[in-house]
């Protein structure tokens, strides 16, 4: 199974233009009831250099209460991944800065008409450092 990041927002910027090595939007959607969940009309898949959203700072359910830190020694990262969720944040603060709402959803793959999202989070981007950012499984990010 795979980790899938979807994304919304109200800005009409074709986020295809920010798509690198790392990160990658499509507008493509994969059939999950979570697509109900987004705030935003403009949808979108983040995938990275996996294809899938898998190559991006996340955090299983189990550990959620660590919350948004920079990557520590003892918690083992790859450093594509703290890159490719770099890159994101920087997308969504320039988004945000822009007066653009941004809410994202991190779900595993699954075939269910059951939703797995569990909490929604305020995600204060404009004044966290960029490296503490790392997705959380199963929640409901909402930038500001």
């Amino acid at each position: 199974m795979c980790y899938m990041i979807l994304l919304s927002t109200d800005s009409e910027v074709d986020l295809t233009k920010f798509n690198s090595k790392s990160v990658e939007f499509d507008s493509e959607l994969p059939p999950l009831v979570e697509i109900n969940e987004l705030k935003y009309k403009n949808r979108w898949l983040l995938g990275s250099r996996d294809g899938c959203s898998c190559g991006f700072r996340h955090l299983h359910t189990s550990a959620v209460e660590l919350g948004f830190d920079v990557p520590q020694d003892w918690y083992e990262e790859a450093p594509e991944d703290i890159e490719s969720t770099l890159e994101f944040a920087e997308v969504v603060l320039g988004l945000v800065q822009t007066g653009a709402k941004v809410d994202c959803i991190d779900v595993w793959e699954h075939a269910t008409s059951e939703s797995t999202t569990e909490d929604i989070l305020p995600v204060a981007i404009s004044s966290m450092p960029k490296q503490n950012f790392r997705f959380m499984e199963c929640r409901h990010f909402v930038f500001e």
